[in-house]
C-alpha cells in the first residue's frame, strides 16, 4: 500500500507526470495506492488537482476502485478534498 496524503495536489504539471512515472515503476503488481487530494481551491496556498486529472494521471497502468469526498477535510460545509484508491494492473 502506496499511501499520498498531501504530495501530488501540490506539485507542478511537470512533476505530476514524474510522480505518476515513478510510484508506477516501483509498484508490485496488485498494489494499493491511497491518494487524498485538495481540489481547486480547497485550501489556500495549495494547487489543488481536479479529480478528472487524477484519473486521467493514473489511466494507464491502474484502476480505480473508489473515490469520494474526503469528509474529515470538510471545512464549514465546502467540500475540499478527495480521497482515490487505485490498484497497479496485475
Amino acid at each position: 500500500m502506496i499511501i499520498d496524503s498531501g504530495c501530488l495536489h501540490g506539485m507542478s504539471a511537470e512533476d505530476r507526470h514524474a510522480y505518476v512515472r515513478e510510484v508506477t515503476a516501483v509498484s508490485a503488481p496488485d498494489a494499493r495506492l491511497l491518494l487524498v487530494a485538495f481540489v481547486p481551491g480547497g485550501s489556500w496556498g495549495v494547487p489543488g488537482i481536479d479529480p478528472d486529472e487524477v484519473q486521467r494521471r493514473f489511466a494507464a497502468g491502474w484502476t480505480l476502485l473508489s473515490s469520494g469526498s474526503e469528509p474529515a477535510m470538510d471545512h464549514n460545509g465546502k467540500d475540499p478534498a478527495r480521497h482515490y484508491l487505485f490498484q497497479r494492473a496485475s
